[in-house]
C-alpha cells in the first residue's frame, strides 16, 4: 500500500520529524542534560542582532523548511539507489 502523492508524503514525514526532534530538544533539560533549543539556534544564524522571539520564529519557519528539504533530497537519493539496485539485478540475472 501507498499513496498517489510520495512528494508531499516525504515532505510531510520530514515536518513530523522535525517536530519530535525539537521536542526531544526541548525535553533534554527532564533527563538532566542540557537543552537543544533548535529554532533559536537558527534564528540566531539568520538574525543574529534580533530580539529572543523573532530568532525564535524565524529559526523555527527555517528548522521546518530544511526538515522538509532534506526530506526531499533523501527520498530522491533513496529512489536513485533502489533503481541502480534493481538495474544491477536485473542486469546480473540476464547472465
Amino acid at each position: 500500500m501507498g499513496t498517489e502523492h510520495r512528494v508531499a508524503a516525504a515532505a510531510l514525514g520530514g515536518i513530523v520529524a522535525v517536530q519530535v526532534a525539537s521536542l526531544l530538544g526541548f525535553w533534554l533539560r527532564g533527563f538532566g542534560l542540557s537543552e537543544l533549543d533548535f529554532n533559536t539556534a537558527n534564528g540566531a544564524v539568520y538574525l543574529p542582532q534580533a530580539t529572543h522571539i523573532q530568532q525564535f520564529l524565524v529559526g523555527g519557519l527555517s528548522h521546518y523548511i530544511d526538515g522538509a528539504v532534506f526530506a526531499l533530497i533523501s527520498r530522491w537519493l533513496c529512489r536513485l539507489s533502489c533503481r541502480c539496485r534493481r538495474r544491477a539485478w536485473a542486469t546480473l540475472q540476464r547472465r
